[in-house]
């Protein structure tokens, strides 16, 4: 059972290879694979639109201003992946020595919960899908979690990918190239139960109506129904295509070119794995550096966002760099050009023309203190030149001194490229008037040395460096008549300085008389000038690209403060529910205290109501005991009664009373017998 779609970016017409087959059961998972920056956001956002299910609001990460449409991308999908690679050390763009087989069981079974939860959530729905870029490295993990899913992989041109990453991440192009053919050979390798339908970014951008029904189309082939593509023709826009490349991009790597190549032929070529990690190895070990050098310098970020954007800036400082190295490479350097065939010429150039330099001959070598002129001082020596030690010239004074008392002595004196000069001035934080002043009283200097001895005198204007310097050794060679040395010229590697500060300094010189005419007399006195005297369109040029470059890292830097403003926002709302959480503890620990307090109330309330019993207990026995003697009372009473009503009674009360009155007598009698003896 196989299905394979492939759109040709490079076809004047949309074409589409669609193969079929037999006995194709329902699918309801698609997932969406793919490369970071290769629009898997988009084709995502048309599935959503056509009635697939991708997640609510709350599920996915929020819109940033570097994809202002939406990732598209689950948050439990996402953090799932990042735990996967961060338990063996890896990152979504760290994956020199990654592998999916180094993930422990252990991990695996921490996060089955994990797995579950996703599966569950997404399988509720009847089509569903998922966009995450990690899951080209990751997918044999989640697979045996989310079952019957087609595949959808998006392919865009390698270069576009790699320009987009370097402009949001600051990789170098080589290392977004490598990226992306791991992770696109990653989907190719593994053995998919349905062949992965392909779709080519590009043609997405060009024709989005027929590429959603092409693949719409081959969705229902497989099993995929209620998609409605009509819906999803407005979701993609040309403007969301910010990147491309050329075939004859000077930036291509062989290995990317190729797989390339094979991928819109529809075939698959297998690139040496190898060859690509140990790009990315590379890049690892000096971002490693990079950052270790960032968190020991002398004043290191104090925040981990600070942190984010002292790295971000590195790194495309280093791709600054790297595309200068390309850009020398192919041809397109101004930096060591020879002075131009209208440059006025000293007379010392045309008198000391075919002579050899006797090795009596001494030469004073005068740089100036921030530029490393050993080296040069090294070759003169071995051209057969008696150089003078750089304590015995250590300015103009010194200079004229040397020249004043030894007539054969000859003068090599080194002075900055004027606008580089001026440029590195701004970049420390000069102001403009107080660099201009500055350069304006050090060419004065120099020129007032060279005036005197000007047939002795040879000047050179340098930059901090020169990567070749085999220019400058055959003029000197030829002015000064030395023998050609067995060892070539080396330099001090030229510091990079940006283009547009060098045309604000070209602007500044040429904005005041006096300093054009010193910069005319300059170069009119110079041998050898690295600046070549005319590459003002190429510094305009060149300034531009960094001021695009300075814009798309304000940008990147906006989103990333945006993203940060969101986690702050999320970070509040955290907060928010703690207080509230917290709140609930307290109500909660005083209720129980409260609940405490009720209950030895009740405990005393018992133990009062017992003994009310008890005594309530005593009472009814009192009572019963009244009425027991109540009751013998009365059947007392019933006995007197009954003895007075008998006949017995009635005749013997005559008797009771005599013997009433004869007692009463007798007390009497007995009461005045006690009065009397008393």
């Amino acid at each position: 059972m196989t299905a394979n779609v492939v759109v040709h970016a490079d076809s004047p017409n949309v074409s589409w290879i669609c193969e079929k087959s037999q006995g194709m059961t329902s699918t309801r998972g698609l997932v969406v694979l793919g490369m970071h920056r290769s629009g898997t956001s988009a084709v995502t956002a048309a599935l959503r639109a056509m009635g697939a299910y991708v997640g609510t609001q709350e599920e996915l990460t929020p819109v940033y201003p570097e994809n202002p449409r939406g990732f598209e991308e689950r948050r439990d999908a996402r953090q799932l992946c990042d735990q996967l690679l961060h338990s063996v050390g890896a990152d979504w763009w760290k994956i020199a020595d990654f592998d999916v087989s180094r993930v422990s069981d252990a991990t695996r079974g921490e996060l089955e919960g994990q797995f579950q939860a996703l599966a569950d959530r997404l399988c509720a729905h009847p089509v569903w899908a998922l966009k995450e870029p990690r899951l080209c490295l990751l997918w044999p993990l989640f697979a045996p979690w989310l079952t019957d899913v087609v595949p959808i992989q998006v392919i865009r041109h390698p270069l576009a990918v790699a320009r987009s990453l370097r402009r949001r991440n600051g990789l170098p192009m080589r290392v977004g190239q490598a990226l992306w053919a791991r992770y696109n050979m990653a989907v190719d390798d593994y053995p998919w139960p349905q062949k992965p339908l392909r779709i080519h970014y590009e043609a997405l951008i060009q024709h989005p109506v027929e590429t959603l029904s092409a693949l719409a189309e081959s969705l229902k082939a497989v099993g995929v129904l209620g998609l409605t593509p009509s819906r999803a023709a407005t979701v993609v826009e040309s403007g969301l295509q910010h990147e491309s490349g050329q075939e004859s991009d000077a930036w291509w790597l062989p290995e990317c070119h190729k797989y390339w190549r094979g991928l819109q032929r529809g075939e698959t070529f297998h690139v040496i794995r190898k060859s690509l990690d140990s790009v990315l190895a590379e890049f690892e070990q000096q971002d490693a550096e990079l950052q270790q050098q960032l968190r020991a310098s002398a004043n290191p970020p104090a925040t981990e966002y600070q942190y984010k954007q002292a790295l971000l800036r590195a790194r495309l400082n280093q791709c600054l760099v790297e595309a200068d190295e390309l850009a020398e490479k192919i041809g397109f350097s101004n930096d060591c050009q020879p002075a131009s065939s209208g440059q006025m010429r000293t007379p010392s150039q045309h008198s000391n023309k075919g002579k050899k330099m006797s090795n009596a001959s001494k030469i004073a070598l005068w740089a100036p203190p921030d530029w490393d002129a050993s080296p040069l001082a090294v070759w003169l020596s071995a051209a057969g030149c008696s150089v003078l030690p750089t304590s015995e010239v250590e300015g103009p004074e010194s200079l004229l001194a040397q020249l004043n008392q030894n007539a054969a002595c000859k003068a090599l004196v080194v002075v900055h490229v004027p606008k580089v000069q001026l440029a590195a001035a701004l970049k420390a934080g000069q102001a403009l008037d107080r660099a201009l002043e500055d350069w304006v009283q050090s060419t004065k200097t120099v020129l007032a040395v060279v005036r005197r001895h000007r047939k002795r005198i040879v000047l050179i204007q340098l930059q901090s460096g020169c990567s070749d310097a085999s220019k400058l050794q055959v003029s000197l060679t030829k002015h000064f008549g030395l023998e050609s040395p067995s060892a070539s010229l080396s330099l001090p590697e030229a510091a990079s300085m940006p283009a547009m500060l060098r045309v604000l300094a070209q602007r500044l010189i040429e904005s005041a008389l006096g300093s054009r005419t010193l910069l005319a007399e300059l170069n009119a006195s110079t041998l050898f000038n690295t600046d070549g005297g005319g590459s003002e369109s190429d510094l305009i040029r060149m300034a531009h690209q960094d001021f695009l470059a300075s814009v798309d890292e304000r940008a990147h830097l906006s989103a990333q403060n945006d993203q940060l403003q969101d986690e702050l926002k999320q970070a509040e709302q955290l907060a928010q529910q703690a207080s509230a959480q917290v709140a609930d503890l307290t109500r909660s620990k005083q209720a129980r205290s409260d609940s405490q307090k009720l209950i030895k109330q009740v405990h005393f309330l018992e133990e009062r109501l017992a003994h009310y019993h008890l005594e309530n207990a005593r009472l009814s026995a009192a009572e019963r005991e009244v009425e027991r003697l109540n009751r013998k009372l009365g059947f007392q009473q019933r006995r007197l009664n009954y003895v007075e009503s008998s006949v017995s009674w009635k005749l013997t009360r005559p008797l009771r009373g005599v013997m009433k009155l004869l007692r009463g007598n007798k007390t009497a009698d007995s009461s005045s017998d006690g009065r009397s003896r008393s």
